[in-house]
């Protein structure tokens, strides 16, 4: 039997704003839980985004509003619908205009774009919970070390809590995980210039940059191989 592998979805322009379209949702409220003070989203019906910039490759397939939101072009969840993937809502984002210098010309053609929400919901096993799961809004708090630190063997999924979705997540942590068939779907697609996957025993497993030890370009490349873009890699 082949091993089970399980992904993140990863966006490679995060640090690269420059490349596409960036902005911001105009409204996304938020309360904190009373148990646990967890920051929880409140759903809205739709919602409105502005963008600072085009970028040097304009409205792409991926849409960067926030590190915790999910926004994608409309035909990529059409693809996933359209094959029976389940796990996830989507909530239209209208394009509206700019964020600034709002008297610029916008483009008359704006590619239609929704907000990728987990449905399903898994436990992870390392980094291991903290202690029980909040009375209140049922999340658990992990062990996740400082961002300088690395997890040695990635994160590890509960499996028993997976209730075999295509698509899920963790409550109110800010990861989007697939099944393979996600990956290899939406990467056969094309859709790999602006995000991948990361199998999620990789995830937060690579070395901090060390400016002594690593070049940039170098640092770079070795970073991005946690990323896959191409189906072989995965």
């Amino acid at each position: 039997m082949k091993p089970r592998y399980f992904y993140s979805l990863r966006s490679t322009i995060a640090d690269r704003p420059q490349l596409t379209a960036c902005g911001r949702l105009t409204e996304s409220p938020w309360y904190r839980c009373p148990g646990c003070s967890a920051f929880i989203d409140e759903e809205l019906a739709s919602y409105d985004a502005v963008i600072d910039h085009l970028g040097r490759r304009g409205l792409a397939d991926t849409l960067p509003v926030s590190s915790l939101h999910f926004v994608f072009r409309r035909d990529l969840i059409d693809l996933w619908q359209a094959h029976g993937l389940t796990g996830f809502s989507a909530t239209p984002v209208h394009v509206i205009g700019w964020s600034k210098r709002t008297k610029k010309p916008f483009p008359t053609e704006v590619p239609e774009y929704a907000l990728v929400r987990p449905s399903a919901f898994v436990r992870l096993e390392e980094p291991p919970p903290l202690g029980p799961p909040c009375p209140v809004c049922g999340s658990d708090d992990y062990a996740f070390p400082k961002l300088t630190e690395p997890l040695p063997h990635g994160v590890q999924i509960d499996e028993s809590s997976w209730d075999g979705s295509s698509i899920f997540g963790v409550l109110y942590y800010g990861f989007l995980f697939c099944t393979r068939e996600v990956a290899e779907l939406t990467l056969r697609a094309g859709y790999s210039k602006h995000f991948g996957f990361t199998r999620v025993e990789e995830i937060h497993s690579e070395e901090p940059h060390d400016r002594e030890r690593w070049a940039g370009r170098d640092y770079g490349a070795y970073y991005m191989g946690f990323i896959k873009q191409r189906v072989e890699d995965l």
